[in-house]
């Protein structure tokens, strides 16, 4: 009886898909807002025709608030939030897949090793994505006047066709293995702060979700915090 009880609880605790999906997809939005601004001052100065333009870092927000107002900071998010849901599939399909490849059975703990693997390979499936996408937001966020994301996307198209749009792929699929490092490192932090006996009585790893619910039920809010910094530092 006290068996059927523990694999009820069990049961009852394990995250549904599609709220992996969306609570994914919300939380990469508000990343996304969030850390834009900061994206659009790196891509600034990074455009050798406009860096001359600032001073620092601080100087480059004054300037674009005060000439293209608050909403300059925001150029080129339209491409990035519109694909943000097709990403975060993308990556947690491919992530499971090349999870499952590599793990003897569903219920098997993951090494480090494997995590770091599977991370790397979704990057570089996700690079499908995001390649043409910050093609666009960067093409936006380096023009001092404004511009659409479709008539951007239409020009690239017009000048090079569909392989404009995937200029710089390889470069980009290198740097997603990036991911490798966050799940990672995010893993490694977790057990860390973990009492060996909770870590072996886990449920399902195979899934970056899966791990950040369980990770949750047994963990206290600071080491959660300490485990997302670390990953995205390792990233």
């Amino acid at each position: 009886m006290e068996d059927v009880a523990i694999q009820s609880n069990t049961k009852a605790q394990e995250i549904d898909p599609v709220v992996d999906f969306v609570a994914g997809t919300v939380a990469g939005a508000a990343g996304l807002i969030v850390g834009f601004p900061f994206d659009t001052v790196k891509v600034r100065f990074q455009s050798p025709q406009i860096a001359g333009r600032y001073r620092s870092t601080a100087h480059a927000f004054a300037t674009i608030i005060k000439e293209e107002r608050f909403f300059g900071l925001y150029k080129g998010v339209t491409s990035p939030l519109a694909t943000c849901a097709l990403m975060n599939g993308l990556v947690f399909a491919s992530y499971r897949v090349f999870m499952k490849a590599q793990l003897d059975h569903p219920n098997a703990q993951p090494t480090l090793a494997q995590i770091a693997l599977a991370g790397a390979g979704s990057g570089i499936v996700s690079s499908i994505i995001t390649t043409p996408t910050e093609l666009i937001k960067i093409r936006q966020q380096a023009s001092l006047t404004p511009t659409s994301a479709t008539r951007v996307a239409l020009q690239i198209f017009k000048e090079s066709g569909m392989r404009g749009l995937y200029r710089g792929i390889t470069s980009t699929a290198l740097r997603d293995c990036g991911y490798g490092a966050y799940f990672a490192a995010y893993e490694a932090t977790c057990r860390y702060f973990t009492t060996p006996a909770t870590l072996q009585a886990s449920p399902d790893h195979s899934s970056i979700f899966a791990e950040v619910e369980s990770d949750m039920n047994k963990l206290p809010w600071y080491a959660m915090l300490i485990a997302g910094g670390v990953a995205g530092v390792g990233s």
